[in-house]
């Protein structure tokens, strides 16, 4: 699949989820129909905030990305913050595929 970044300046997390969910409850239900077969399909995010030191669009990206990851390999359609995979003893843009 696809992937792309989303930059949200100024966006703290509960608005950031807010979006990447809202972003995928509407991939979820746009199907498509192809030779009368409707064709489904989800959609994963990663996100990651930051501020300070932690601002580095590369350690945001590599944050995402791990989220995104986390994302895939725990179902799939869904969306998981950084913080949420610090209790697992990984780290913390939108990273959506």
């Amino acid at each position: 699949g696809e992937e792309f970044a989303l930059v949200l300046p100024g966006t703290g997390r509960e608005a950031a989820m807010s979006i990447a969910e809202r972003i995928r409850r509407s991939f979820e239900a746009s199907g498509m129909y192809i030779d009368g077969h409707r064709l489904n399909a989800t959609l994963s995010a990663g996100v990651a905030s930051g501020s300070g030191d932690r601002l580095a669009i590369s350690s945001l990206l590599r944050e995402a990305d791990a989220a995104l990851y986390e994302a895939k390999s725990s179902g799939r359609n869904r969306v998981v913050f950084t913080e949420d995979l610090a209790a697992g003893g990984q780290s913390r843009i939108v990273r959506v595929a």
